[in-house]
């Protein structure tokens, strides 16, 4: 169901968005300050809701930490004001300082780099939005082979996006198991959603290619990319991808390292000593008639090709050639390419790209008697001048030494993702690999005993009357809403929200939903529409939620990172980290550090 607004009439203000924090003490003046989280805080006179507001803190300030009073307020100080504040709508933080990094050896390229050089290259922050999925161990191991230099390629990816102008907070990384085909193609149906007109927009992807036949077509073979499960995404599924892109900005850049294609006589006849190269292809079957190698970008443009006037499909090797991974710096077609943005001027035309690449590419495997150099495929506009205009020299010389030395160290994305796996498994909640396993884990890990009296339609007439519904607490507690519309377009959170920020509902007065600031109808198309409610007597932790703002309403990433941060968010109090709820086995905590919750789903038909 999607559901829209009938009116707007008030500005951001605040979200009760929870947050874990320590408790208390006096702390070094490094860690005294906190970011105030989502749509923002109230600074209040005294500890308590009905207290008088101060002033309204926007979000992403940073606030100076004084005091705090039990485990809810923090007094804090911003601009000069000073009050109190919910301490589940600030994070702390440690300020901005420099961060450097001594490059240890690399122990394939047995090379060392000093002095101390930024780990974070200097670069102003830029427009755009990035996408780099590497896929280097497969989940068949034995079958799928694995490629040593896909790490480099995602530092590599990262290095090129930044020359291109995009920030590093607007680069996501997915590696490895994150990678499965129902996830690349949420990534991807999610980034439509967040891509701004005109937005540079970089979609990267290294990992083995494939190549199956066209049951539909005799003859005919389809090519694609190898997701970690060893399914093909084949190339008319991404253009389906890319078309929603494309159609919202003409400066869209897509570069895939791998061959579109497989043979498994080749693989074997290449399997002897090939040096550090692996053929970037694997053969499904051989008993096909699709055993050559052919480039993705080959198939009829209609079918392959998102729409748009301003694009660069980069592919690494030609229809009948093999794309190469070097185990002692990723992709050829990849590192040289970076190489070649650096080493010229910002006004490099993409023809001009391509030449530089290829030369360094022919250069590089001159010697080899086991392969030839592959040659870039490259559809679009070649004029585009595709970088930074502004970029310092020295800036893109640590950008291509970070690219050649650190394929090793997890980026933010992978390591939030560790970071969320290793905090659900605690929790005894599932890895969920798209949204109605996230809805039902909620469901499922829920208290059993207590229920949420929940009062809505079954049915919802399109462009009809508003929704109205009650629901009725067990107690006094915070109550969260979220939406998974029948179009399959994601997940929102209704409530909280911008124009409705106090989730604190009472036992004796039901809720009523929606509140009358902020009505809402039904748009359609025709189907069935979930409601997760979820109830608990102290704020969830949604400090970690990812998305974007649909003013009023947070849209949360139906993505391998945003669900298993719903799921985290829905599985702990926002308190659960204080140093107050690490008891020793046996003793019992704080009844505001328990991870406790109601939940309840509902669906709503929505008819014409």
């Amino acid at each position: 169901m999607a559901l829209r607004l009938l009116k707007t009439s008030h500005i951001l203000l605040g979200l009760f968005v929870a947050l874990l924090m320590s408790q208390g003490q006096a702390q070094s003046p490094i860690q005294q300050l906190a970011l105030v989280k989502f749509f923002g805080a109230d600074i209040r006179v005294e500890p308590v809701l009905t207290a008088p507001i101060v002033v309204s803190i926007p979000a992403g300030q940073k606030v100076e930490f004084v005091q705090s009073q039990g485990p809810f307020w923090w007094k804090v100080k911003w601009q000069e004001k000073e009050g109190w504040v919910l301490r589940a709508l600030l994070e702390r933080v440690k300020p901005d300082v420099p961060q450097v990094a001594q490059f240890e050896q690399n122990s394939a390229t047995k090379t060392s780099f000093s002095p101390l050089i930024p780990k974070d290259a200097p670069l102003p922050k830029g427009q755009g939005k990035a996408l780099v999925f590497g896929i280097s161990e497969y989940e068949n191991k034995a079958t799928i082979p694995t490629l040593p230099g896909v790490p480099f390629d995602m530092v590599s990816a990262s290095s090129m996006a930044q020359m291109m102008g995009i920030s590093k907070d607007q680069i996501t990384v997915y590696r490895d198991q994150d990678l499965r085909k129902e996830a690349m193609v949420s990534v991807l149906t999610q980034l439509a959603k967040e891509v701004k007109p005109d937005q540079a927009v970089l979609i990267y992807y290294s990992g083995h290619g494939g190549r199956i036949d066209d049951t539909t077509v005799p003859g005919r073979c389809i090519e694609g990319l190898v997701t970690y499960e060893g399914q093909l995404l084949t190339s008319q599924e991404m253009a389906a991808l890319l078309r929603p892109i494309a159609k919202v900005t003409d400066n869209l850049f897509v570069f895939i390292d791998s061959c579109h294609s497989g043979g498994l006589s080749s693989t074997r006849a290449l399997n002897k000593e090939k040096g550090p190269y692996t053929p970037k292809f694997y053969a499904k079957s051989n008993a096909s008639n699709c055993s050559e190698i052919v480039n993705m970008l080959s198939a009829p443009e209609s079918e392959t090709r998102a729409t748009g006037n301003r694009f660069v499909y980069a592919g690494a090797a030609r229809p009948n050639e093999i794309s190469l991974d070097d185990a002692r710096s990723g992709g050829v077609a990849t590192s040289n390419w970076l190489k070649c943005m650096a080493e010229g001027d910002n006004a490099q035309t993409v023809e001009a790209l391509r030449l530089c690449t290829q030369d360094a590419i022919n250069r590089k495997l001159e010697g080899s008697s086991f392969f030839k150099a592959q040659n870039l495929t490259i559809t679009g506009d070649l004029s585009i001048q595709p970088m930074r205009a502004n970029l310092d020299s020295e800036v893109k010389k640590q950008l291509v030494m970070i690219a050649a030395t650190s394929s090793n160290q997890p980026d933010e994305n992978s390591a939030k993702m560790i970071g969320y796996r290793t905090e659900l498994q605690k929790a005894k909640w599932p890895v969920v690999l798209n949204l109605n396993q996230a809805l039902d884990t909620v469901t499922d890990k829920a208290a059993s005993r207590v229920k949420l009296a929940v009062d809505i339609p079954d049915f919802l007439k399109i462009n009809g009357a508003p929704l109205a519904g009650k629901i009725t607490a067990p107690s006094d507690g915070y109550l969260y809403i979220f939406l998974a519309p029948s179009d399959g377009a994601g997940l929102t959170m209704l409530f909280p929200n911008a124009q409705d920020k106090d989730n604190l509902v009472r036992r004796a007065e039901p809720f009523t939903l929606p509140r009358a600031n902020w009505p809402l109808i039904s748009s359609g198309p025709e189907g069935t529409s979930r409601i997760l409610f979820v109830f608990s007597e102290y704020e969830r932790d949604l400090t970690s939620m990812v998305g974007q703002f649909s003013d009023p309403f947070f849209d949360i990433a139906v993505s391998p990172l945003g669900l298993q941060a719903f799921n985290l968010a829905m599985s702990r109090s926002a308190y659960a980290q204080d140093s107050q709820c690490a008891v020793p086995k046996g003793t019992k905590p704080p009844a505001w550090c328990s991870a406790s919750f109601v939940a309840m789903q509902k669906n709503i038909r929505e008819i014409r």
